[in-house]
């Protein structure tokens, strides 16, 4: 990714159109708190889904931007959310584990045991919830 500004006006009106959608997606409204984590876990999955899309702009338009500390603002907001709410289902525990997972100031990220963990934990839910 280079730190090159855009300035084709074409390109940067649809960068900043994309932007705008993906931050109106992260501040939709989340579902209401309940037993089953849906609040947790839509928020997890909006900023796992944040995060991927924000990094796509970057590749696909080779460029920094404006817009991308808006961005980061909803994605912070979404994992407020989720260090906000105690998981009460294994697929709310996996969901907040992620977003720990994430953190790449902890760089729990690069430990193939809790990756393995992980993986484990996502397949039970998969599976309903039995390992």
């Amino acid at each position: 990714m280079s730190d090159t500004k855009i300035t084709d006006t074409a390109a940067k009106a649809e960068l900043r159109a994309r932007a705008e959608a993906l931050m109106a997606e992260n501040t939709a409204p989340l579902p209401d708190e309940s037993e089953d984590d849906a609040r947790l876990i839509e928020a997890e999955r909006r900023f796992r889904i944040s995060e991927q899309r924000r990094h796509a702009l970057y590749d696909e338009f080779k460029s920094v931007f404006e817009d991308d500390d808006d961005i980061w603002a909803t994605e912070k907001a979404l994992i407020d959310v989720v260090d906000q709410i105690a998981p009460r289902t294994l697929a709310g525990a996996v969901a907040k584990l992620r977003v720990i997972i994430w953190n790449e100031d902890l760089e729990l990220h690069r430990d193939p045991s809790l990756r393995q963990v992980m993986e484990f934990l996502e397949a039970a839910v998969d599976a309903g919830g039995r390992p």
